[in-house]
């Protein structure tokens, strides 16, 4: 489960067995190792993300499993914590974004992929096409990591931006770091489409945490609550 979403996020195959459950740090270790071999924009992405500048592979391995196997206030930046607020720290916030990023887009794209790349009357730049995509909202954090998964892709940035930069003929080349307002986006054409072909409770219960979202700030807790919201929603309406 771990190796396989550190897959995902890095765009590679690890090809690293589960080491006993008795020794999860040898195991850490051995993908950490298989991590900080990949190189290039991998290599980049890793050093961004990892907690531990000193262990970088190894610490984003555990940061993952973390995320994916503990409750929150078991993992390791809140058992440490020293202050009385919520403990924010910038990797962790985005490697968890970026493992919920990766669900939300897998389901709400299922959801709007008919209409959009069909019928939308901005093709083929779509919603791109509409200024300030980030909503001024985006935390430059973000902003960083979008370039370094475009490089990643092997995506080149435009020398002009028109519109969204990230966008190509294909749709957009983000899938972990898209910004919230991107990921949010249903305009009211496609909220129509949706409403004729689904159950009105089941889309509403949809519309109602996309909206938040695309609204909120990444800094709060609540944002991954929503984004959890969102995916059992969108899951919801296509059964």
């Amino acid at each position: 489960m771990v190796t396989a979403e550190l897959e995902r996020l890095l765009h590679a195959k690890l090809s690293v067995e589960p080491g006993p459950t008795s020794d999860p740090r040898a195991f850490f270790g051995r993908v950490g190792e298989r991590i900080d071999g990949l190189g290039g924009a991998t290599s980049e992405l890793v050093a961004y993300l990892a907690p531990d500048p000193l262990r970088d592979g190894a610490s984003l391995a555990e940061a993952v499993a973390e995320i994916l196997l503990l409750p929150r206030r078991d993992r390791t930046e809140y058992r440490n914590r020293r202050l009385a607020s919520p403990p924010w720290d910038v990797r962790r916030l985005l490697i968890e974004y970026a493992l919920w990023a990766g669900r939300l887009d897998d389901t709400v794209v299922n959801l709007t992929r008919r209409y959009c790349a069909t019928r939308c009357d901005r093709l083929p730049r779509g919603c791109c096409s509409i200024p300030g995509y980030d909503m001024g909202m985006v935390p430059d954090a973000l902003l960083e990591a979008q370039e370094i998964e475009a490089r990643l892709v092997g995506h080149a940035l435009p020398e002009h931006e028109i519109g969204c930069k990230y966008h190509t003929p294909r749709g957009c080349t983000l899938r972990r770091f898209k910004s919230p307002a991107c990921i949010g986006m249903l305009c009211e054409p496609l909220i129509a489409d949706l409403r004729h072909h689904s159950r009105p409770d089941r889309l509403d219960a949809l519309l109602v945490p996309l909206t938040r979202f695309r609204n909120h700030y990444l800094d709060r807790e609540q944002g991954f609550a929503l984004m959890q919201d969102i995916v059992v929603a969108a899951e919801r309406l296509q059964r």
